[in-house]
């Protein structure tokens, strides 16, 4: 981290046409302080590139045609968002300002959960099954389980986005995937 009072010196001594290895060696000398020239490279780099600014009223429009998206759609991804504003708008928006504004709006990221898929015919027969095995008592002692090792050929990475205190119908839920996916099995 760079102090502050360095910074004007190091902006003035990069100003006057100084090389990096110069104003290194200059600031360890004269102030002790000790930076490598890749680093003042970056600190140069950071200090003369300027964000795009957004105007202000136009913000406001993008952030709410951000949110109508999530609305519908809350699996879409910020680099989806970023395509759908340049198609819509003409606009080119970064992917750290799309994340920005999702997260100034509310907007949680949660994955999906997934769970067996039942079949709505078997849902009633399993919760006999299981209160029956309650009434019971059942611990089950005498039963061995077993199971195989398998790598599923599938992916369960889904992302859903959510806003705090929202609806019920807008919280993720379970997904159910089937019980055979494709798998090799050790």
């Amino acid at each position: 981290m760079i102090p502050a009072f360095l910074t004007s010196v190091i902006c003035s001594l990069f100003d006057r046409g100084h090389s990096s290895l110069y104003i290194s060696r200059h600031l360890q000398q004269k102030y002790a302080f000790r930076i490598t020239r890749r680093g003042l490279r970056s600190f140069r780099q950071r200090k003369t590139t300027k964000r795009s600014q957004v105007d202000s009223k136009l913000c406001v429009l993008y952030k709410d045609y951000i949110s109508c998206l999530y609305k519908r759609q809350p699996s879409t991804t910020a680099r989806e968002v970023q395509s759908r504003l340049k198609d819509c708008f003409g606009v080119c928006i970064s992917i750290s300002t799309v994340r920005r504004w999702r997260a100034e709006l509310g907007w949680k990221c949660k994955t999906v959960r997934y769970c067996q898929m039942i079949s709505k015919a078997n849902y009633q027969k399993r919760l006999n099954f299981s209160m029956e095995m309650l009434r019971n008592r059942e611990t089950f002692s005498n039963v061995i389980f077993t199971d195989e090792t398998s790598v599923e050929m599938n992916s369960s990475g889904s992302v859903f986005f959510y806003q705090e205190g929202a609806t019920t119908d807008m919280v993720p839920r379970q997904a159910p995937k089937p019980k055979h996916a494709y798998k090799v099995c050790f």
